[in-house]
């Protein structure tokens, strides 16, 4: 091999974006402030969907990427596929990402990473250290999708439509389990959140028939303290009165989340539209909605 190729390419190598996803050490020292931290960390479901975001951006001081579901994104608090964002002063904000391809989670970087906010302070040193970070907060809700919405949804789904169901016929059975094991694969939770529909998958899996007495049994049963959450929080789908928005917008928003969060991983988004359509036609109680 010609020894000024080598040399080159260990010049370059320092302009290069670092392509391992983040490790569980580096997380820890992100953290703790041990060591200099990016100014974003994209949390992917696949490394190979990382690399070609650091790739095109370029951006090697400031980007990195970790995989969900990992040691690493545990200690970020990241729990979804989305962005965590660290302020100038080490605090830490997550945001979900709801995009759909990769080239619009770039474009989100990019207005992150080139907007005021994202700098410590301006050259001319005009702004001050909190009114940067209020901005740089401001800059991140913009491509925030609030979790209470979709927990308000699936709540509402569980409650309000399943609930009304005396019996389950074979075909609703099938489309109740599909939905649930999908809604807890590819929908943005918290971890408590996530045991507790994976309980009630669990229960749903071990059934070949159900009753509407029995679904109630499961839905008490999937937490240790009364049973599984019954809040209906609407933030990012309030209305200006009561029965507008709400419940329908937060759905929709579960859908576009799961189709988004797992278009390009297991079980695919063909699985979740047949999991979106199922739950539609067996228990969404909107007729026009649902011929629609």
């Amino acid at each position: 091999m010609d020894y000024q190729y080598v040399r080159r390419s260990k010049e370059c190598s320092s302009l290069l974006p670092n392509l391992s996803p983040v490790s569980e050490e580096e997380a820890t020292s992100f953290v703790s402030g041990a060591s200099d931290k990016p100014r974003i960390v994209v949390v992917v479901n696949v490394e190979r969907v990382g690399r070609e975001i650091l790739l095109d951006l370029g951006d090697a001081d400031r980007l990195r990427f970790v995989l969900d579901e990992t040691p690493a994104a545990v200690i970020l608090g990241a729990k979804t596929p989305g962005l965590v964002l660290f302020s100038a002063d080490g605090q830490v904000s997550h945001v979900t990402n709801i995009e759909p391809t990769v080239g619009d989670l770039e474009k989100s970087i990019k207005g992150i990473l080139q907007s005021s906010a994202a700098d410590k302070i301006t050259e001319e040193g005009s702004k001050d250290k909190e009114q940067s970070e209020l901005e740089f907060v401001d800059t991140a809700l913009q491509y925030k999708l609030f979790e209470l919405d979709l927990q308000s949804a699936v709540n509402t789904a569980f409650y309000t439509e399943v609930s009304l169901k005396n019996g389950f016929t074979a075909k609703e059975l099938a489309d109740l389990t599909n939905f649930v094991t999908v809604a807890h694969r590819c929908g943005s939770w918290t971890m408590d959140y996530k045991k507790q529909l994976a309980q009630v998958k669990r229960s749903l899996n071990s059934v070949t028939t159900l009753t509407g007495s029995e679904w109630s049994v499961i839905l008490d049963a999937s937490a240790d303290k009364g049973g599984f959450p019954r809040n209906s929080t609407f933030v990012g789908c309030k209305g200006s009165q009561p029965t507008n928005r709400g419940y329908s917008c937060s759905l929709w928003l579960l859908f576009h989340t799961m189709l988004t969060s797992c278009y390009n991983t297991s079980p695919g988004s063909v699985t979740v539209l047949h999991a979106i359509h199922g739950y539609i036609d067996s228990f969404f109680t909107c007729a026009d909605c649902r011929a629609h």
